[in-house]
């Protein structure tokens, strides 16, 4: 079903048009993201010169799995040396990549063919790991793990636990460490938010990113400016 939509995409069906019209007709609104149809799509259209339509998708189903596995062992092996010590490191990353590779349950997801959304979010959550390990010494890994967040929401909602508990997680370390971490989280939470409203913007259509939200939404940030100015609230962020 993936490959129909992307294949729609690339024939020429709207950025925004998420219809399967041959689904059920006369048509299902699909709940899939572009997020991952633009590189599929990007795909195609690149080995299609060389190896024709056909061709083009039977390697994209084999090429996408498997460049997502190599990038989630290769996290793994950074995340295991960011949490090890400088003595252990090259024997721990390898028992990582091991037990990382022999986890059944998630290398389901990463069989050739896999071009659904399971595999990228195992990706984008082991990404977002790495990033936070070290969040309080670095604004741009905290930017880069907001962002990663972000888009990972953006391809679907079944990440929000563990993304939420980690975002619980980085209050908790605001709280304890005060004001030596505080340019780090605040950079973390304007990254998740700015890159929220861009992946709204880049994702759905105008007429449903809703007129009132957003209003609401600039009122309140136009009311704390106000109060981190001094100037009295004129009532209208309510």
């Amino acid at each position: 079903m993936r490959l129909v939509e992307v294949n729609d995409l690339i024939a020429g069906q709207g950025w925004f048009d998420l219809m399967q019209y041959r689904l059920d007709p006369p048509g299902s609104l699909m709940h899939w993201s572009r997020v991952i149809d633009a590189p599929l799509a990007a795909l195609i259209l690149m080995l299609r010169p060389l190896a024709g339509m056909a061709g083009a998708e039977t390697i994209t189903l084999i090429l996408w799995p498997t460049l997502l596995f190599g990038a989630a062992l290769s996290l793994v092996a950074a995340i295991a040396k960011r949490i090890s010590d400088d003595v252990n490191q090259h024997a721990v990353q390898l028992a990582a990549i091991m037990l990382a590779a022999l986890s059944i349950p998630a290398l389901i997801h990463f069989r050739s063919g896999a071009i659904d959304h399971h595999n990228f979010q195992i990706v984008l959550l082991l990404c977002f790991l790495f990033l936070i390990l070290k969040i309080e010494r670095s604004c741009v890994d905290a930017g880069l793990a907001g962002f990663a967040a972000t888009l990972s929401l953006a391809i679907g909602l079944e990440m929000l636990p563990a993304i939420a508990t980690a975002c619980v997680a980085i209050l908790g370390l605001l709280i304890w460490r005060g004001r030596i971490v505080s340019r780090q989280v605040c950079t973390f939470g304007a990254a998740l938010t700015g890159s929220s409203m861009l992946l709204a913007a880049l994702l759905l259509p105008s007429h449903s990113l809703g007129k009132t939200g957003m209003r609401c939404v600039w009122r309140a940030f136009s009311a704390a400016d106000r109060r981190r100015r001094g100037q009295p609230d004129d009532g209208r962020g309510h």
